[in-house]
């Protein structure tokens, strides 16, 4: 190997080296949006739930209060009726 070929080898090697730390440090910003995108969909995921559970609570009281006016609609209508009945 004579002191040219070693030369061209040493540039091309530095490159190569340039490139691989050009691709480190992107990979790095890669990285740390994905991270930041995973914290994101934890706290979509986390905040669903909750509204979830929020509408399952609400609901149940509309059911309850709808049951409790559909049961005293025929006694209020029975307590009224008469009056005008008269």
């Amino acid at each position: 190997m004579n002191e040219e070929n070693h030369k061209e080898i040493m540039y091309k090697l530095g490159e190569l080296s340039e490139g691989m730390r050009g691709v480190h440090i992107r990979l790095d910003k890669i990285n740390g949006t994905v991270q930041r995108h995973e914290e994101e969909i934890f706290t979509l995921k986390l905040t669903k739930s909750y509204v979830s559970g929020v509408s399952k609570v609400v609901s149940l009281i509309i059911g309850a209060v709808g049951g409790l006016i559909a049961i005293l609609i025929p006694y209020i209508i029975a307590l009224i009726v008469p009056r005008f009945t008269q």
